[in-house]
């Protein structure tokens, strides 16, 4: 499928107008989903609530069984023979308790309703627990001295007139007595109850499950969830196994302490919870998916009959126009809507475009002989300059043979060899025929070929060397420059190699970094008198330079470069 197609964009535009609908019915499968979730949750809460409940009963009625006794007679009284045959009667009309039993203030059982030889709970913590805080308080999961079945302890304290315990009256419920007293009905048949003590022991497990019985630890992640800060919630988490669980779960504290005694958590794996979610899902996906589809499909046979074959035709005959034929036309359009209209533009933009292609060619003829001859005027510009150039240079050289004085013939001569620097530069543009700009390294080599000849290895003995890069300039620049460098070479020939001395004259020319340039006329001639400073008191060549490096906003420096004299100008591209 071309991407670009008109067919394709037809096809985004109905799939981008159908994202409305398809977020609503998204949205309404999410809230769909949401309620979902949210009636599990509350149905699991709810399951879990029943469970506390029921939990919370026991404890009550543990508390009120055990205050009731703490009433009579013979247990206030620690009546050790009556109290045995009280509690005997009230274990056999109570078969949730595994025993019943009277303890003074030592911890140590001294009646029971079970016979017992005398044992002490002092070493129990939920003794010390009812000593410290002088109230009903619950144990956690312990063994039974006196029966040896896994119980869960209820302890009442005996407060004497003088607000002093003297004694406790104590009740171990059973813990497989919760199959019994439970009621399930709220529950769903994947749900699993967990009945945990403060210290994350199992007091009772249903469905029951080998290996996580009473007297076990609850998996780790689950205590981590049990022991967070709230006192109920649902949530879904994962256990150590890796299976996801709807979870709820309540803390009772049954002794009023403001700490959990008892911790009651209902689960159900998240797939039985949340099994009705996946119909809602998949309803609401199929609802989308068939609704795209037929739309789509639509919306390709109308493009393919009423658009696209249209335009195909139409960008056959502008092809055709790109070939160079402007004689087809689309012809008048059957229907006048917007392909209509754009048959009828093109048909009209092919005859404006035969019509400017036949003067666009007779004013294509006409630039050309403009360009040539621009171009040839450009040149002979150029080449009139250096004539006359040359001609200034001639008549000061033939005017300082004829003038004695031997300061005045220098000063002529000077004179002739500036002018032919600038001269230099518009030869060098008539020969390379660029009318704006030249190659300086082009220009180095010219104006060193003619300073040889002149001042140099012919005449003296001094060589000149040129070191230089090719770097593009205008007249702005080459002008300046040029005359720049005939007074550096001048002035290192004139005052660095007196008295016929040899030596050696480098010309260097580089480019540094792209935005500015380096110029530097080295010698190794007798270098500058010691004090010498060329912006005080020297030549007119040298102010000559300075004006003119100046003009080109760059820096000279000059130095003795031992031995000799290095003239290094600075300027930017």
């Amino acid at each position: 499928m071309n991407l670009y197609s008109i067919k394709t964009r037809i096809l985004l535009v109905v799939i981008f107008a159908l994202i409305p609908s398809a977020a609503v019915l998204i949205l309404m499968s999410t809230e769909t989903g949401s309620m979902v979730v949210r009636n599990a949750k509350n149905q699991n809460a709810f399951a879990a609530s029943s469970i506390a409940y029921q939990q919370r009963l026991v404890i009550e009625t543990t508390r009120q069984f055990l205050k009731t006794l703490t009433l009579d007679r013979s247990i206030e009284e620690m009546d050790i023979g009556e109290s045995k045959v009280l509690l005997r009667s009230v274990l056999e009309s109570n078969s949730y308790y595994a025993t019943v039993s009277l303890g003074d203030a030592t911890g140590m059982v001294v009646a029971a309703g079970i016979p017992v030889t005398p044992y002490s709970l002092a070493d129990r913590p939920y003794f010390s627990k009812m000593m410290e805080r002088r109230t009903f308080v619950i144990g956690g999961y312990v063994i039974s001295r006196s029966t040896g079945l896994p119980v869960l302890p209820f302890t009442y304290p005996l407060v004497g007139p003088d607000a002093g315990i003297y004694g406790f009256i104590n009740a171990a419920f059973i813990l497989k007595s919760y199959g019994d007293i439970f009621s399930y009905d709220k529950l769903s048949s994947d749900s699993i109850v967990e009945i945990a003590d403060s210290a994350g022991i199992r007091l009772f497990r249903h469905p029951a499950k080998e290996g996580e019985g009473a007297g076990t630890p609850v998996d780790p992640k689950l205590w981590a969830e049990l022991s967070a800060k709230e006192n109920e919630a649902s949530l879904v988490f994962k256990e150590s196994d890796g299976k996801p669980y709807l979870l709820s779960y309540e803390k009772i504290d049954g002794d009023a302490d403001g700490l959990p005694d008892i911790f009651i958590a209902v689960k159900v794996p998240a797939e039985k919870a949340f099994s009705a979610l996946k119909g809602t899902i998949g309803r609401s996906v199929l609802l989308i998916a068939l609704s795209s589809l037929f739309a789509i499909v639509i919306a390709w046979i109308m493009a393919s009959s009423t658009i696209v074959a249209r335009l195909e035709r139409i960008v056959g005959i502008a092809n055709r126009f790109a070939g160079g034929d402007l004689s087809v036309r689309c012809g008048s359009p059957r229907v006048r809507d917007e392909i209509g209209v754009l048959a009828v533009a093109l048909d009209s933009m092919a005859d404006s475009l035969k019509a400017k292609a036949n003067e666009s060619r007779m004013t294509e003829a006409s630039l050309r002989a403009a360009v040539v001859e621009s171009e040839i005027l450009l040149n002979e510009v150029h080449h009139r300059v250096k004539n006359n150039f040359q001609i200034i240079s001639s008549l000061l050289n033939l005017q300082a043979g004829s003038i004695e004085d031997e300061k005045a013939r220098q000063l002529l001569l000077e004179s002739e060899s500036r002018i032919r620097s600038m001269a230099l530069i518009h030869e060098t543009l008539y020969q390379t025929e660029l009318f704006s700009e030249i190659d300086f390294a082009t220009y180095i080599e010219s104006f060193v070929g003619e300073a040889r000849t002149g001042l140099g290895d012919a005449r003296s003995g001094v060589s000149i060397v040129v070191e230089a890069d090719s770097l593009l300039l205008d007249l702005e620049k080459s002008v300046p420059l040029g005359l720049i460098l005939n007074e550096l070479v001048t002035n290192a020939f004139k005052h660095g190699f007196p008295d016929g001395r040899q030596g050696t004259i480098t010309v260097r020319l580089e480019r540094d970094g792209g935005t500015k340039a380096i110029l530097e006329v080295r010698d190794d001639g007798r270098g500058f008198p010691a004090g010498f400073d060329h912006r005080k008191g020297a030549g007119l060549g040298l102010q000559l330079v300075t004006g003119l490096v100046e003009q080109l906003h760059g820096i000279c420096r000059f130095e003795n470069a031992g031995p000799g004299v290095s003239a290094l100008v600075e300027f930017p591209l």
